[in-house]
């Protein structure tokens, strides 16, 4: 009986036992799988353990086409992660002097803000702090030019039968104490508003400073600080910015600003400054939400280079100095310019051509609301004494 009784246990063990191996081997992520996870364990995210992080600092106008661009870039280079931030180009110049910003990459709208930090740079270090090397670096990624912008209700009333606007016409408008009203529009309009970036903060608001000062003196060079200092001047520029809403004094970014004047309406403002790329993205964007926006261009223009720029400091390692160049050579390459067309900028890569026949081409598509190839005049900009005379001389006439 004994050893029955024992064989009856054994029986029971060995079933019971064989069970748990059945559990145990057939059930997802069982004793097979395990082993198998044990030969390749898992794989940490691609982002996570790139072995290059970079960083890309840039004006805000471009950051649609920048974000789209660099993402495809990205796809095929997984080993490496690509930090982006925008900021408005003068107020990064500050960052960066104050060591706030350490980028890889730095993208401002225009060379004015580049030379103005390389020259604060090399007085407070002694050294130039960009790679300087023939027209690769720094390179010059897009065009655009300054335009105004205008609800065509108020185009069609301050314009008349021009198809420029003047600065000066500008001016009286602005400046008219009967308002829209003065001019033969709705009296429900008010007064003439007028605005641009924070020019202290913002290229665009800085670079609308100096078309004021060429417009009024109807040059394209030779701007000195005894021009921009003038009681003449000074009363014209006043005049001007009497039509800026004091809410937006602090508008950093051309990009902000626009999209503002969009969300708000003709209620913000009836003309603005602002660059022909953003003009061209906002067109469509305020005929479905407002009215159409009308675009003229200053008789006197400065371009707007959109210079890539690559570090020589010491925070900057050879491995990130290699992808920022690869980085670099994609932004240049015919697709990815091309996709800049689409939104409204003049490629900086000269093999790809803005006029096509292509109906989404915005320089065929947009023809009717002003948008147009060619520029009137354009102007040199001015050096760092005069631009910082003009600062001082809008401080002073501002009203803020």
């Amino acid at each position: 009986m004994k050893e029955r009784a024992g064989l009856v246990v054994l029986a029971m063990f060995l079933l019971f036992g064989g069970v748990l191996v059945y559990l145990r081997t057939s059930r997802p992520g069982g004793a097979h799988d395990h082993d198998h996870d044990q030969d390749h364990p898992a794989r940490p995210d691609a982002a996570a353990a790139a072995a290059t992080t970079i960083t890309l600092l840039y004006s805000s106008e471009k950051e649609e086409w920048l974000r789209e661009a660099v993402a495809s870039w990205q796809s095929a280079h997984p080993d490496v992660r690509v930090e982006l931030e925008a900021q408005g180009s003068i107020d990064s110049v500050r960052s960066l002097m104050a060591n706030e910003k350490r980028p890889t990459l730095w993208a401002p709208a225009d060379s004015l803000a580049e030379n103005l930090f390389a020259t604060q740079w090399q007085i407070a270090h002694g050294e130039d702090p960009l790679v300087r090397d023939g027209t690769r670096w720094p390179r010059s990624l897009l065009l655009t030019p300054l335009v105004f912008v205008i609800w065509e209700s108020r185009a069609r009333v301050l314009l008349g039968q021009e198809q420029n606007l003047r600065w000066q016409r500008l001016r009286d408008a602005v400046a008219l104490r009967a308002g829209w009203q003065g001019l033969g529009g709705d009296p429900a309009w008010a007064f003439v508003k007028f605005g641009h970036t924070d020019p202290q903060r913002s290229n665009s608001g800085l670079q609308a400073l100096v078309l004021m000062a060429y417009g009024f003196y109807d040059r394209q060079q030779g701007l000195t600080v005894q021009d921009v200092t003038a009681q003449p001047f000074q009363d014209f520029l006043r005049a001007l910015e009497s039509g800026r809403q004091r809410q937006d004094f602090g508008a950093t970014s051309t990009g902000t600003f626009m999209q503002n004047m969009l969300r708000q309406g003709p209620s913000l403002y009836d003309v603005a400054v602002v660059y022909e790329a953003l003009a061209i993205t906002s067109i469509p964007r305020a005929a479905g939400r407002w009215e159409a926006l009308r675009v003229y261009y200053p008789n006197i223009n400065l371009w707007n280079d959109h210079p890539l720029c690559l570090f020589r400091t010491d925070w900057v390692t050879p491995a990130q100095r290699r992808a920022a160049e690869a980085l670099a050579d994609h932004l240049m390459s015919a697709p990815v310019q091309h996709a800049a067309l689409r939104r409204g900028f003049r490629p900086g890569n000269l093999d790809v051509p803005m006029l096509t026949n292509e109906p989404d081409n915005p320089f065929n598509r947009f023809r009717d609301m002003g948008i147009a190839t060619s520029l009137p005049r354009v102007a040199q900009a001015p050096d760092g004494a005069v631009l910082q005379a003009l600062l001082q001389t809008w401080q002073r006439n501002q009203g803020n």
